[in-house]
């Protein structure tokens, strides 16, 4: 064996050998290959790149490389695969290096990544690339590649169909970059690519991607050979390594060879390769003749990895398992034939674990790519937030339902062992928080880190919540009894820690603390929130089952008590009856109003929970229709975004792909299914088939700013959305029950579930729909199946049940009298039956005609006006007609139950109504303006500089920071208050507002009257007008945030001379600006006024917005008072106009 810093070893001897002499002909890179498509940062390719197949994901002609990763078992090895046929290996925290292949056939040379015929497929963790090229016109190359089981490594196979005569393949491995990063999956993540993502941003906290880590559009960088060391073992293979990290790696082939060290610089003609010398870049480079007996290649690490590449800030999160793990014994050549049939059963199991067929082939393809990511991110007894970036283990977010899902029940089992027995049993008590996040967190010393704390993997975060309802989902899916008997106790101790920090007045309503992916930048200061409050609820009820199965009946009481008062409070004070939604949130202090900008958060979670009663569900899937963008998709779908808050800051207005599944599910759960498909196919489409990797469910669509393939949070809501809201499968195992609703599209005429738990099949066939159910273990099971027919159906003692009215279709109910093996419906299906979910109708309010509303396919018998829309309204032949309430505009729903021959059933009328449009506000010319001199006493230079430390709620909460500018996040960021300045204003004050009003300011540093509920400044001023006009205009600056956003934050009181007082609000977005904010229209212009309110700019990154009001003609304006609404808000009054 020689050792080779650069490879002294005669040239001689190896050319002589006569296996590779003689060669001739070359052949320049990409010379066969069509011109390459160029993606653009951001640019999203309508085309479909890639194609489902019966044998995976398919992509002809693909250019990248890299792009497509392929997992270890059970640990953060990972081999970058992509389009062409090239690898690099990633052993966190290092680089492994990079493996080409190639084909020698006579004179004759090629790397296959240049092959001009390239087909790869990808399924479930093994890429496949058939490659053919005119050069080698009677040749078939197949390369297969995958990770070892048990172990550490890459296992190839490389076959060959054709002329083989004096035919070898030239391989050439190395260049592990001199690289120790402690995010290096994070880094090498394709989706974070700039060819993929829209922005330069990849959100690390370590200073981004280390260049030719994992160039996609890039095969080969020399200079990662730099530092390298190529140690020839034997014939069958040699050793590379890093003399500055200590990364090494072995290759070993099936069959003997012959190899040598070469120099990097000239891979790119594999005939120079061969001829040249190591120098300073060395590589490893050999030939090995092909047979028709395949080819086995292994590459396996020579030094232990370590954790998993994540956030390196104090706390991270790290692996139970330790990571200098003795290394094993190398691969023998005559063990490489078995190692890989041993990986490629283990990724075929995974492909197998649960399989659907449907009319949808990418929906089929989707599944087993999703069952992989979901098998390689359990890091026994771990599960990380990320296959690639985020590839820490973290309790949330919803990265747990999904192994529930597949059947893997003794996953979560293990992750319960694991972290149950970290919470707390004792702990600080203190209401108090942290001075050094500036007062926006509660301190290490609180409440919060206290008593019923899980005190591992969630950092500062509240993990925990969504972490116990994943128990609670998989001890329901599974029975499992030890998990039962580690879950009550554990339930019990969280549920009083919630209540503790999060419901301290008892009211049945709890904040949310940072319990949400989108929560970085989110607070409510104290406010209760729906969806904090559904967690608590459903963890309520589960205690409630616990306790009673346990056989205290006083527990079980005082549970069940608990979730009544929830569902109650939700109901009587977040319920918003005529917008059909809960609100965000209600103020903890102040006016305690409640915010009705409702989030993604607060429909999904308390829908998915059970939180909400039926008819509000079907309100609230309704208002994210229109309260919510929702953008569709090249590739089919939609998303919908997270919420509307604004000034624009990361994460709180994302087109996050969980949680347009969570959505998805929770509109399947109200029975909207036509907007649960939409959503549904806007999760998975466009970024398995469009995006940068192949059966990729990313965090967000391809062209966003945070595309991370295969994060788990987005992974297992799609298989969760899957197999519970498509299919319908929800389990009860703990007693007894499966109920399966299907939710298929209206067209298809087949579908079937093979899961290890349950069996479901779909049929349609001369007019008729079957249903069949087969369970493995016996269970009391409920089938609920559409019925799109208005034929009566045949009752019999095999198939007793009842019809309801469903949404969009009657629904046949049928429960087998005790626990069976097998259970099967038959239902009529018309072709013709002309039932729909939903109508949209716009009308006019005010309208003389009355409104007449009718339903698809059949005649209204009887309707539901939940959001009083109707002065009055009755059914005349079938139709409604009726009058709208005069103050009624907007979107709002009446449900009809419609009737036509046997069937009944529930439709959405879904109406705009449109009020009358205001005249636009005419601006007197800039003569007829006058200024009115003011009492002014702070400088808005300084509006960050002061300390807001009163009033904050005596809670456990995330709040502003006491400089009344920074979100929690700000401190971990290392982000402070932006500059505010007034340079702009001259010596005489005198401005001019973008809608033409002029105003005098102060040029002085006493510029500005603020209001504000912080004890710093009043809440309200009054100022003296006394005169009569036609319009004042108010010039207004000061602080607001995206927590405050579809809310007044303040309002303007005219008082007139005669005692009548006009009141005007003072709405953010549409009225009223932050003084620095991020109003961005090609981001955030669904959440803007469409016309921007006028503005004054004061200084580089400062403003001030022009609020012009009507007044009462013919009597004297006494004075103007202006107050703060909002918590947290300042607002000031700089100037004032009459005209």
């Amino acid at each position: 064996m020689t050792d080779h810093t650069g490879l002294r070893i005669s040239r001689r001897t190896f050319i002589g050998s006569g296996s590779i002499a003689g060669l001739t002909t070359v052949i320049p890179v990409n010379a066969v290959l069509a011109e390459p498509q160029r993606v653009s940062p951001g640019a999203l390719n309508s085309t479909l790149r890639y194609i489902p197949t019966p044998e995976g994901i398919v992509t002809r002609g693909g250019r990248r490389f890299g792009n497509r990763p392929l997992y270890g078992d059970h640990g953060p090895f990972t081999l970058m695969a992509g389009d062409r046929p090239l690898l690099r290996l990633m052993g966190p925290p290092r680089p492994l290096g990079v493996l080409l292949v190639g084909w020698r056939a006579g004179n004759r040379i090629a790397w296959l990544h240049d092959f001009a015929k390239i087909e790869s497929t990808y399924s479930a963790g093994l890429m496949r690339w058939t490659a053919r090229d005119p050069r080698f016109p009677d040749t078939i190359v197949e390369l297969e590649a995958l990770t070892l089981s048990g172990r550490d490594g890459a296992i190839l196979r490389l076959t060959a169909t054709g002329s083989l005569k004096a035919a070898e393949t030239v391989l050439m491995h190395g260049a592990l970059m001199n690289v120790n990063h402690p995010n290096l999956l994070w880094a090498a993540d394709p989706g974070l690519h700039p060819s993929v993502q829209a922005t330069a941003s990849n959100h690390q906290n370590d200073g981004g991607i280390p260049p030719g880590l994992n160039e996609l559009e890039e095969p080969f960088r020399p200079s990662n050979a730099d530092g390298n060391r190529i140690t020839l073992i034997d014939s069958h293979g040699f050793e590379a390594s890093s003399t500055l990290t200590g990364a090494g790696t072995r290759l070993t082939t099936s069959r003997s060879g012959r190899f040598v060290a070469c120099n990097a610089d000239a891979w790119a003609d594999p005939n120079a390769l061969l001829e040249s010398k190591p120098g300073t870049r060395p590589i490893g480079v050999g030939t090995v003749a092909m047979t028709s007996e395949p080819l086995f290649l292994a590459i396996e690490p020579t030094k232990p990895g370590a954790a998993p590449s994540g956030v390196p800030t104090a706390g991270s999160p790290t692996l139970a398992v330790a990571a200098d793990k003795p290394m094993p014994t190398r691969l023998a050549p005559d063990a490489l034939a078995t190692a890989f049939g041993t990986a490629q059963a283990r990724v075929a199991a995974i492909a197998r674990r649960v399989v659907i067929r449907t009319p949808d082939a990418q929906l089929d393809a989707m599944l087993p790519a999703a069952a992989a990511v979901i098998n390689a991110t359990f890091y026994d007894p771990q599960i990380v937030h990320g296959a690639m970036a985020w590839n820490v283990p973290l309790i949330g977010w919803r990265s747990f339902y999904g192994s529930t899902c597949l059947g893997w029940h003794d996953r979560l089992l293990t992750v319960a062992r694991y972290y149950l027995p970290t919470q707390k049993t004792s702990g600080p008590t203190a209401i108090r928080q942290d001075p050094r996040r500036r007062l926006s967190m509660p301190a290490e010393d609180s409440r919060f880190y206290g008593r019923g704390h899980v005190a591992k993997d969630q950092n500062f975060y509240n993990m925990q919540a969504v972490f116990f309802d994943q128990l609670i989902h998989a001890w329901h899916a599974s029975g499992n009894t030890e998990l039962e008997r580690l879950l009550r106790p554990a339930l019990d101790l969280h549920i009083e820690w919630m209540t503790d920090c999060f419901d301290p007045d008892g009211d049945g309503l709890y904040e949310s603390f940072l319990d949400t992916w989108a929560s970085d930048s989110m607070w409510y200061n104290g406010g209760a929130t729906p969806y904090a409050s559904a967690y608590a609820c459903r963890a309520c009820d589960t205690a409630a089952l616990l306790a009673q199965r346990a056989g205290d009946v006083d527990a079980a009481i005082a549970h069940r008590a608990k979730a009544t008062k929830i569902r109650t409070a939700i109901k009587d004070r977040l319920w918003n009856g005529a917008r059909g939604c809960v609100g965000e949130y209600i103020e903890a202090l102040g006016s305690r109003r409640r915010h009705d900008d409702t989030s993604l958060y607060s429909v999904a979670i308390p829908i998915d929970c059970g939180a909400v009663t039926a008819d509000m569900a079907l309100q609230m899937i309704d208002y994210t229709r229109w309260g919510l963008e929702r953008v569709p998709l090249p590739a089919g779908g939609e998303q919908c975004y997270t919420s509307n808050f604004v000034p624009h800051v990361w994460s709180v207005r994302e087109a996050d792909t969980a949680d347009t599944l969570h959505l998805a599910l929770a509109a399947w759960q109200a029975g909207v299914d036509d907007d649960a498909w939409s959503l549904f196919q806007g999760g998975f489409r466009q970024s398995g088939f469009a995006s940068a990797t192949p059966g990729a469910i990313m965090c967000e669509p391809p062209g966003k700013k945070y595309a991370s393939v295969d994060f788990s949070d987005s992974t297992n809501m799609f298989v969760r959305a899957t197999i519970e809201g498509l299919f319908g499968y929800r389990a009860d195992r703990a007693q007894g029950i499966v109920a399966i609703t299907p939710r298929f599209p209206a067209d298809w005429d087949h579908a079937a579930l093979d899961h290890p738990d349950v069996g479901l099949s779909f049929e349609r066939k001369d007019g008729v729909d079957v249903y069949t159910v087969v369970l493995p273990q016996p269970a009391q099971v409920t089938l609920a199946v559409p019925v799109r027919s208005i034929r009566k159906i045949n009752s019999s003692s095999r198939q007793a049940g009842r019809l309801e009215a469903g949404i969009g279709a009657p629904r046949f109910v049928s429960a087998s009298p005790g626990p069976v093996s097998r259970w099967s419906v038959e239902v009529p299906h018309d072709g013709n039956f002309a039932g729909t979910i939903g109508s949209d109708k716009e009308v006019q309010s005010g309208g003389r005609e009355p409104l007449v509303l009718s339903a698809v396919g059949g005649r209204i018998v009887r309707f539901e006006d939940p959001q009083q829309v109707f002065q009055s309204a009755e059914i005349k032949k079938g139709v409604i007609v009726g009058s709208i309430r005069a103050s009624v505009t907007g979107h709002h729903l009446v449900v009809a139950e419609v009737e036509s021959g046997a069937a009944r059933w529930r439709q959405m009328l879904r109406l705009n109504i449109k009020g009358a449009t205001a005249p636009a506000q005419a601006i007197p010319p800039a003569e007829a303006w006058t200024a009115i001199p003011l009492a002014l006493d702070a400088d808005l230079s300084k509006i960050y500089s002061h300390k807001y430390l009163s009033p904050r709620p005596d809670a456990i909460s995330a709040q502003i920071g006491d400089d009344g500018y920074s979100a929690w996040t700000a401190t971990f960021w290392d982000v402070s208050a932006p500059p505010v300045g007034t340079a702009l204003i001259p010596k005489n004050g005198r401005m001019t507002a973008s809608n033409g009003v002029p105003f005098t300011l102060s040029p002085n540093s006493k510029n500005i009257a603020f209001t504000s509920f912080w004890d710093n400044w009043p809440t309200k001023r009054t100022f003296s007008v006394d005169r009569a006009g036609t319009s004042i205009a108010l010039l207004l600056s000061g602080t607001t945030n995206q927590m405050q956003t579809g809310i007044a934050n303040g309002q303007v009181i005219l008082r007139y001379s005669d005692g009548v007082e006009e009141r005007h609000d003072i709405h953010h977005p549409k009225d009223f600006w932050d003084v620095a904010g991020d109003y961005n229209y090609p981001i955030d212009g669904f959440s803007l006024p469409k016309t921007p309110p006028p503005t004054l700019q004061l200084d580089k990154g400062s403003r001030a917005v022009a609020m012009v009001l009507p007044l009462r003609s013919g009597c004297k304006l006494r004075e103007v008072e202006l107050e703060t609404l909002s918590m947290e808000v300042i607002i000031g009054l700089m100037a004032l106009s009459i005209a």
